[in-house]
């Protein structure tokens, strides 16, 4: 399983460092890069779906929808527009301003202690989750 796990992550780090080189060089558009880029997304991420179907099936496919909607059209507007800014600037810089988002959430929990904000304990719901 180990090995397993390593391949998965060098492939991962292969597909987002050569994306970027990708889109500048093709003369797509961006907004049909994006789409295929979703699509690429949801044939590999089905199989994992259909089991967590399979292994939960108290869970309605409406309530799931519902709740992966908002973060679904989120992803598409995110890959539509830093396709486009691909386009604009520099592959290094593209994929460092991209690649800023961990270190944005890591100076976003900081400053969230520091003010005295903590998460919930595990297993507690939000009072706004449905």
């Amino acid at each position: 399983m180990h090995v397993y796990r390593l391949v998965l992550l060098l492939v991962g780090v292969v597909a987002c460092s050569s994306a970027a080189l990708m889109i500048k060089m093709s003369r797509t558009p961006a907004l049909l890069v994006a789409a295929y880029r979703l699509l690429a997304a949801a044939c590999l991420l089905s199989p994992l779906y259909i089991r967590a179907r399979r292994r939960f099936p108290e869970y309605a496919p409406r309530t799931l929808f519902r709740q992966a909607g908002p973060a679904a059209v989120c992803l598409a507007v995110h890959f539509w527009t830093w396709n486009v800014g691909v386009r604009m600037t520099t592959i290094a810089n593209a994929t460092l301003i991209v690649n800023l988002v961990a270190a944005a959430l890591v100076v976003t929990g900081a400053v969230s202690a520091i003010l005295g904000h903590r998460p919930p304990p595990a297993g507690k719901r939000s009072k706004h989750a449905p």
